[in-house]
């Protein structure tokens, strides 16, 4: 099993470093990426098995991601309802659906991952 993660792991990075092949440089880009690459800071400690920071970092920045993806899908229901749903949006919902895994790594490591928490403290 820890194959698959590290294998999916280098799938997410590669697909994350292609992006930057059309890259234009903003202030909201610049967040966003490096909320992201916090994020994958995070999610290497989990496929890796090593302890970055505190659980409480991990278990608040799961809470941000939840509250975004929550807020986004429900613009994508939004948009479904009332007939503005655009095929660019099927890509970005598609985009969601692969980070699924993520969000689980994500979630173990600052939840159920005490263990590597308790041999870090």
């Amino acid at each position: 099993m820890k194959y698959l993660w590290k294998t999916y792991f280098f799938v997410l990075l590669a697909i994350f470093i292609l992006g930057f092949q059309d890259y234009e440089v903003t202030s909201e880009n610049i967040t966003y990426d490096l909320f992201i690459i916090f994020g994958f800071i995070g999610f290497a400690g989990f496929v890796f098995q090593i302890a970055i920071g505190k659980p409480v970092i991990w278990k608040l920045y799961f809470g941000i991601i939840l509250i975004a993806a929550g807020a986004f899908l429900s613009f994508i229901g939004y948009s479904v309802i009332s007939g503005r749903f655009e095929s660019g949006m099927f890509d970005i919902l598609l985009i969601l659906v692969i980070q699924i895994p993520y969000w689980y790594g994500l979630w173990k490591y600052a939840y159920k991952s005490q263990k590597l928490w308790s041999e870090s403290a």
